[in-house]
């Protein structure tokens, strides 16, 4: 899994323990007055990360932007484990002040609680995600998809600027959905009427029928040719009762071990099951009136979601992602289900020429006809620090690496930027904004944070046989628990 779902599990007792206690002991002062009038002049600016990998981008931003801009911009490289704890001593002692830095989107009301993040509109008094054109007759342009735009909001603020964004979709080797579409054209075309030849027993009849079955070799090229089409464009499955029925009918090549094969055990692969039924925090993932885990739309994916083992044989204690897209690349499955990383792990592999096929991707199917899937959203993006004394110049260099270095992320980090521009030049990439329309980031109350990791055992455990409904009573249990969340009813 990425860097978001890492991170906050790693920090996630250190981050609650340090705002807190800081939170109690320390003055803060009021949050609207934390932006401060840029310094006239030549200015520093500090960038704060700790993805080591975008060491690179970053530090080519700064020199960038700096020459461009006659400033200063130092990146700071800190230890994940000790991130959030660096963070706020520096903010306070005001020693190499994080201006700006990069924080998972569900570690947002920490921050903000904190004083550690303000709304970007504060800072220059217009919408940070408006070009200068628009600023002027008051329209924005969005460069991202809107969930990720809900990601870096709290309370209607734009706390976040999106860097960048991690999701799941379907994969699959392109050759299976033509080959299964040819052989269900030819099972139609060649088709008999069972029940009438079954109830045949005049033996003379018997023989003539048998003579009037049909081949492949007896069809007619362009009906077959037609009759395939058809079944192609619904080969690839929108629905999990498609996906059954490619499973049920589909004669899989030599090599060829399975249909699927996905990680039961990691959420960021499991939870488009349940996304589209169950509310966490509304669609900014900050409204603690609206938590609805234990519903029966719940209990009926997850019902769904487990009789998927009497089909797809996948051992819980066994899987992982890894070793499920490495049976991908080997050409073991039809179908997987992949997050961003992915690409570039496909086109290595066919550059080295060790991949037998060629792949495609599509969004995530739906449940069923009438539940919506929508997968788990990963957002880290860039928050100007209410400490900073240079709010205005941090928020113009965070622009600046969320849109100007976008290509730069992805060509050379192999990192999905937010800003969907950088599909004009990597049209690849479009699948996983598609998916991330249809998708939810992690909410950003301080009291849900361990519920992921609730939730991700919860999916586990209903694999593995337990009742979908007791388990869903269980978390909504366990969420309103000890919690200023309130209780279902």
């Amino acid at each position: 899994m990425r860097f978001g779902l890492k991170l906050f599990r790693v920090i996630l007792v250190a981050l609650l323990v340090t705002f807190l206690y800081y939170g109690a002991h320390c003055p803060f002062p009021a949050r609207d007055d934390l932006v401060q009038e840029t310094a006239k002049g030549s200015e520093t600016i500090y960038f704060w990360y700790t993805r080591e990998e975008l060491s690179d981008v970053i530090g080519s931003a700064a020199v960038s932007f700096g020459q461009e801009n006659g400033v200063r911009v130092i990146p700071v490289l800190a230890a994940e484990n000790e991130y959030p704890e660096q963070l706020y001593a520096a903010s306070v002692s005001g020693e190499r002040c994080p201006d700006a830095y990069l924080l998972p989107s569900n570690l947002l009301e920490k921050a903000y609680l904190a004083g550690m993040a303000v709304d970007l509109a504060s800072v220059t008094g217009t919408d940070p995600l408006a070009s200068q054109e628009e600023a002027d007759n008051g329209t924005a342009s969005l460069t991202c998809p809107e969930a990720l735009l809900n990601a870096g909001t709290y309370e209607g603020k734009l706390l976040m600027r999106p860097l960048s964004f991690d999701t799941t979709v379907l994969v699959y080797r392109t050759e299976d959905p033509v080959r299964w579409a040819h052989q269900a054209a030819v099972s139609e075309l060649t088709a008999i009427d069972m029940d009438i030849a079954d109830g045949i027993t005049d033996e003379s009849v018997a023989a003539q029928i048998a003579e009037m079955i049909l081949t492949e070799e007896d069809l007619d090229p362009q009906v077959l040719a037609d009759k395939e089409a058809e079944y192609l464009a619904g080969a690839v499955p929108a629905t999990i009762p498609d996906l059954l029925q490619f499973a049920g009918t589909y004669d899989v090549p030599a090599g060829t071990e399975g249909i699927l094969e996905w990680d039961v055990n990691d959420i960021l692969y499991n939870y488009w099951f349940l996304g589209g039924v169950i509310d966490l925090c509304g669609p900014c993932g900050d409204d603690r009136g609206s938590v609805r885990v234990n519903n029966i739309h719940g209990v009926e994916c997850l019902e769904t979601y487990q009789n998927l083992r009497e089909f797809f044989s996948i051992d819980s204690e066994q899987i992982s992602y890894e070793s499920c897209v490495e049976d991908f690349l080997a050409g073991k499955y039809v179908f997987t289900v992949g997050s961003t990383d992915i690409l570039q792990r496909l086109q290595a592999a066919k550059d080295a020429g060790t991949l037998g096929f060629d792949y495609g991707f599509a969004l995530l199917p739906d449940i069923s006809d009438t539940y919506e899937s929508k997968a788990l959203c990963i957002v880290d993006g860039v928050v100007v620090n209410g400490y900073s004394e240079h709010g205005e110049l941090a928020e113009r260099f965070a622009e600046y690496l969320t849109t100007e270095c976008a290509d730069m992320l992805y060509e050379r980090c192999g990192i999905v930027p937010a800003d969907r521009t950088v599909t004009v030049r990597h049209p690849e990439l479009e699948i996983f904004f598609r998916q991330a329309e249809k998708s939810i980031a992690l909410p950003k109350l301080m009291e849900t944070q361990s519920f992921w990791l609730e939730l991700e055992a919860a999916f586990t455990s209903v694999w593995d046989g337990e009742d979908p409904a007791q388990t869903l009573d269980t978390l909504q249990e366990k969420l309103e628990s000890g919690s200023r969340l309130p209780a279902e009813g």
